[in-house]
């Protein structure tokens, strides 16, 4: 949760932790320690946050009980939304909730982006790379492969890019190679990349 989990987390601190035995199109985010968001080829997206947890003021039952408080509000409203007749599915559940040596995981899975933003207050998109803002137009990329920095005109073929625009520090990753990043970030690997503090862009197919 990049300010959403302010929500949660500001609260009682929490982290996320997903195993997936089984789920196709999800992507098993189980091995990452930090907050990381997971967009899935299906749309939807799995969130893990960790935070430091003292359970001398809240125990995990606590923490639990609040988070699930927090996602059946959610879901309500959402489903206040809904046309007579037409059956209210979760857009949230909650898959994991376990503290341990002092640090709270917790696991989300949102049905898409929009869900996700809108739980969390956060600032996130996805598109295709031609529609990327001319913000982003003025900036330097970096190509994975050799490291070597390009600008966003310089890209070939960049219609066949899907693009991330993410706000605040959070791990993002995509169900396909990152192939760009903007030049802020500084850490990657594969699928995978750690946004820092403001605005930053990954590019992938």
């Amino acid at each position: 949760m990049i300010n959403g989990s302010k929500i949660i987390l500001s609260v009682l601190g929490a982290m996320c932790v997903f195993t997936i035995a089984g789920c196709k199109n999800k992507i098993d985010i189980s091995a990452y320690s930090e907050n990381t968001l997971a967009l899935n080829s299906d749309g939807s997206v799995t969130e893990l946050s960790v935070e430091d947890f003292e359970e001398s003021y809240y125990s995990q039952s606590d923490l639990e009980e609040y988070i699930r408080q927090e996602v059946d509000i959610y879901n309500s409203q959402q489903a206040s939304d809904l046309l007579e007749g037409e059956e209210a599915e979760p857009v949230i559940t909650v898959d994991q909730v376990q503290v341990a040596d002092g640090r709270a995981r917790v696991v989300l899975t949102y049905e898409d982006l929009e869900d996700y933003a809108a739980f969390n207050y956060a600032q996130i998109q996805t598109e295709d790379g031609t529609a990327l803002t001319e913000e982003n137009a003025q900036r330097d990329f970096v190509n994975v492969k050799d490291e070597s920095k390009v600008s966003l005109s310089s890209i070939e073929n960049l219609e066949d890019y899907r693009a991330v625009t993410v706000y605040g520090p959070i791990t993002i990753v995509v169900p396909g190679k990152i192939a760009y990043v903007s030049s802020n970030i500084t850490s990657w690997d594969g699928a995978s990349a750690s946004c820092p503090d403001g605005s930053s862009v990954i590019l992938y197919r």
